[in-house]
């Protein structure tokens, strides 16, 4: 995660034809958000000693995900099996459900259930307490000028916008069927382009993380705005980027 903001811009932000922004650690402020779900995951394994196993399950997950174009090359040497997707092609989030009850001798529906509580479905009451107010009116206002607004998570995304109130013309997943790869592989950047019918030059990539979402748009040729942890630093680009017309 990126500490300061690095901003890699050829133009305004509204000279844009679309906006590509992360949602995860960009919408909202990362670190508060982690102590709050630390706490919570402290209390209830401490009431629930015997559940241990399910925040391993997390921590694992995780790293998986984190380290998945490294990992997916010893997913075969493990003995393992691609699981197809209804297209037939590998299941990328199904083969990390399955990677990682491998390693804690889990089912791969015990690791699902409890990725889906805590990491989709958990936080999302918390959202709003940590949300980036400037960032989102930003997008708002920028969506007014008729500038398309699309996000683009290696987390699905939706019930997450929903929960801050954010309205984005498109969502793309890393998990989608048609991308089916974690950032920063270039293929995601390339299908997500032809789905908005756009060049590269034309769109913005916004995120906070630069070895995720600046190397994104870095190996697909795109502009890109990095914001850091810090809100008084994002603060100091925002009052930069606030010169709309």
């Amino acid at each position: 995660m990126a500490k300061k903001c690095i901003v890699s811009m050829q133009k305004p932000i509204y000279e844009y034809k679309a906006i590509l922004f992360d949602v995860d650690g960009t919408l909202y402020m990362q670190p508060g958000l982690r102590l709050a779900m630390a706490k919570a995951l402290i209390k209830y394994f401490l009431l629930h000693p015997f559940r241990i196993k399910e925040l391993l399950a997390l921590i694992k997950y995780r790293q998986v995900r984190e380290h998945w174009e490294d990992i997916s090359l010893k997913y075969f040497d493990d003995g393992l099996t691609p699981i197809q997707n209804s297209q037939g092609f590998a299941d990328m989030e199904m083969m990390q459900y399955q990677y990682t009850a491998q390693k804690l001798r889990m089912t791969s529906g015990q690791v699902q259930d409890t990725v889906q509580y805590w990491i989709h479905h958990y936080p999302l009451s918390l959202l709003d307490r940590y949300k980036d107010e400037e960032l989102c009116s930003l997008l708002k206002h920028i969506k007014e000028l008729e500038v398309v607004i699309a996000a683009y998570s290696d987390y699905p995304a939706s019930e997450k916008l929903k929960a801050l109130q954010i309205h984005a013309d498109h969502i793309f997943c890393s998990s989608d069927s048609n991308i089916n790869c974690m950032k920063p592989h270039p293929k995601a950047v390339r299908i997500i382009l032809q789905e908005l019918n756009l060049n590269e030059k034309e769109v913005l990539m916004i995120g906070d993380r630069y070895s995720k979402d600046g190397l994104a748009a870095i190996n697909s040729g795109m502009d890109y705005l990095i914001l850091g942890t810090s809100m008084s630093m994002r603060r100091l680009i925002y009052k930069d980027l606030s010169y709309l017309p």
